[in-house]
């Protein structure tokens, strides 16, 4: 998500029905197919506008004995960047991405 202070500039849209709906509008630019930035709101943005990457579930994890509270997020390019480096992985492969996962023991 794009974000000025408290202010959303733009998100990614998963709804289907609410893809469509912004898909008619004129005061939303498109970036990629699922990623809409408001105009009028980034033109308001009165502080430095960021990128944050929220956390998501992780369905593959979802039924892990033992574990709660199971969040993914993506690091920032730089972070990607020296985890890949760290790792030995080929930093040029497109198909590599990373993906940081967190969770909490169960608790009896």
């Amino acid at each position: 998500m794009m974000v000025s202070g408290t202010e959303t500039v733009g998100e990614e849209v998963l709804n289907p029905q609410r893809l469509r709906e912004l898909k008619e509008r004129s005061d939303v630019i498109f970036v990629g197919s699922s990623f809409v930035i408001y105009k009028e709101q980034l033109r308001r943005a009165r502080e430095e506008v960021k990128i944050v990457l929220p956390s998501r579930p992780f369905p593959p994890l979802e039924d892990m004995v033992g574990a709660r509270d199971i969040v993914s997020g993506s690091p920032s390019p730089p972070v990607d960047h020296y985890l890949k480096a760290r790792m030995g992985v080929d930093m040029e492969d497109p198909d590599i991405g990373t993906v940081i996962v967190g969770l909490n023991p169960a608790q009896n």
